[in-house]
């Protein structure tokens, strides 16, 4: 459709729907009602959503919540609706209330924060309207769903205490699972913006209606289309400000229900259904989710004994990579969060598979873990401050990727050894240097790099292409060691395709190494496998050639 202003073009993939009769969901609200802020068409809505979820949908937060759970404190609203204190739970206590939790932004905003100070100050009666406006309409959200109690992070943790800080920080899966709903301040850059606002569905976003004239016994039901974004539900959310902040890929994915409040509309996530102001009660699978991104977590939570397991199914550890994608592409103010502000996630998954957790990596998913990749690596670095070991997604400051995976694999290298001493430091505490390596046995043919150009290919002859972790400069005219994890069939021919990391001996050292990228072998024939120490059989398999003199790898 045409639109007569020039600033309202765009370009976009539409999805088109025909409307069957008698269809609930064939008269989505083309647009949202904004005559007021908070209309009583918002509020019903809301309403209906907690409740539809909490009343009928039995699986949603099914192994994640706990009844007897309770944070340390939440802050109560009084019976005036105009006061609020501070709540500490006591020991053994169990809440006959339910709470709802926040997800938003702190951004530059001298808040107010609890410390130590005004610790007894927060216990007493203190007026909502001195409170900034994110929160003040927090306490309207809970009055409306009959929620007395209500955490969010500045008010509940103390923000002066570092060892308050540490134990809460590691508490996030329990307050966010079991949280009555979450609601997310999606588009305010700081606790001033507010969750409502005057709020208009863009154009662009809207549902359109063709009349067409297809009236043959077989496209009867064609009369009328709707046209409407394709994946506009993950594209509405992933443009606000709040989903570039590290905190709040958790605090979204270990939540049952999440109430999301963005420039354009509001809409609803829980472990059943996505839903917004748009298509209320029933929306297109290809506007909701659209086949680019992974059911939630809900999926795998809930299945026979997962403790009992000793390795992720690939399903899960696919998961877990799409969150590792997603995370590494987010902001955070303190790079010494990199680790804890992912903690609750690391938790659910050890749970859900019995896995063990290695700085980011998963024990029995070693080879492939250690595949991941970066892009834009010419606006990359590696932290100042020592936050991973280098064979980690976690020690780059940048978004990084994996390449999936591959049956009838084989694994040439071997580890020998690992030590993890810690996965995060807290700020504010003095702490020791953290010491974590990766002891890898295998063979790894050696190549001296002196051109920029062979951080591509390294090898014309054998094809082994390179990119590298983070700028290059640093590595000219230094022996770099190919360590081949993976060998894998390629699916549509005999021949196989071989991935590794490159390695550089480290600083002032002949023991030890660290990770300067990762390759992959594009073309595969007996003088690749020779060159990698491997070989083929007469039966025609590819295995790791016995004869060849591997040594041991001191990755940090």
């Amino acid at each position: 459709m045409a639109h007569s202003d020039p600033s309202l073009r765009i370009i976009a993939e539409l999805s088109v729907e025909k409307i069957k009769a008698g269809s609930r969901s064939k008269t989505p609200s083309s647009t949202i009602t904004s005559s007021l802020s908070q209309s009583q068409e918002e509020d019903d809505l809301i309403r209906h959503w907690v409740t539809d979820c909490v009343g009928n949908h039995s699986s949603c937060g099914r192994g994640r919540s706990r009844d007897d759970y309770v944070p340390s404190r939440l802050v109560h609203i009084g019976a005036c609706g105009s006061m609020w204190t501070l709540h500490l739970a006591s020991r053994g206590e169990i809440l006959s209330h339910k709470y709802i939790s926040l997800s938003y932004r702190w951004g530059s905003y001298q808040q107010l924060k609890l410390t130590t100070e005004n610790l007894d100050q927060f216990r007493s009666e203190n007026h909502i309207s001195s409170l900034p406006k994110t929160f003040r309409d927090l306490f309207y959200v809970a009055r409306l769903l009959s929620v007395d109690y209500i955490w969010i992070d500045s008010l509940c943790i103390i923000q002066d205490s570092v060892a308050d800080w540490e134990f809460e920080s590691r508490q996030m899966r329990s307050v966010y699972a079991n949280s009555y709903c979450t609601v997310a301040a999606s588009w305010g850059s700081d606790p001033t913006s507010g969750l409502y606002q005057h709020r208009s569905l863009q154009p662009a976003l809207r549902c359109a209606f063709i009349k067409t004239n297809w009236e043959s016994l077989q496209n009867a039901d064609l009369d009328t289309l709707r046209v409407f974004p394709f994946d506009g539900w993950n594209q509405t959310l992933c443009t606000h400000p709040l989903h570039s902040r590290g905190w709040a890929l958790q605090e979204r994915y270990l939540s049952a229900r999440v109430l999301y409040f963005t420039r354009d509309q509001i809409l609803w996530e829980c472990d059943k259904h996505r839903l917004c102001q748009l298509f209320p009660y029933d929306a297109p699978e290809v506007y909701t989710n659209a086949g680019r991104h992974r059911p939630r977590l809900s999926s795998f939570i809930g299945r026979d004994s997962p403790d009992q397991q000793i390795a992720m199914s690939t399903e899960l550890h696919t998961a877990w990579h799409d969150i590792v994608r997603l995370y590494s592409q987010a902001k955070l103010t303190k790079v010494s969060d990199k680790f804890v502000a992912l903690d609750g996630l690391v938790k659910l998954f050890a749970q859900l598979s019995g896995d063990t957790y290695i700085a980011g990596l998963w024990l029995s998913t070693l080879w492939e873990d250690l595949l991941w990749c970066t892009y834009g690596w010419d606006n990359l670095q590696r932290y100042s401050e020592y936050v991973a070991p280098t064979w980690s997604w976690a020690s780059v400051n940048g978004p990084v990727w994996y390449s999936g995976y591959f049956e009838n694999t084989v694994y040439p290298t071997q580890l020998s050894s690992y030590q993890i001493q810690t996965s995060s430091k807290l700020p504010g505490s003095k702490g020791t240097w953290i010491y974590d390596f990766l002891e890898l046995r295998g063979y790894a043919p050696s190549f001296v790099v002196d051109a920029p150009y062979k951080w591509e290919t390294v090898d014309e002859e054998l094809q082994t292409i390179c990119t590298i972790d983070v700028g290059k400069k640093h590595l000219m005219s230094a022996t770099v060691f190919f360590l081949l994890l993976r060998l894998s069939p390629h699916p549509n021919s005999q021949h196989y395709t071989g991935e590794g990391i490159a390695l550089v001996h480290a600083e002032n050292s002949t023991e030890e190494f660290v990770r300067v990228g990762r390759f992959s072998i594009e073309k595969e024939s007996e003088k690749h496998l020779n060159r990698f120490g491997m070989l083929r059989t007469a039966a025609g398999d590819v295995i790791v050639d016995p004869s060849v003199e591997k040594r041991t790898f001191k990755i940090i």
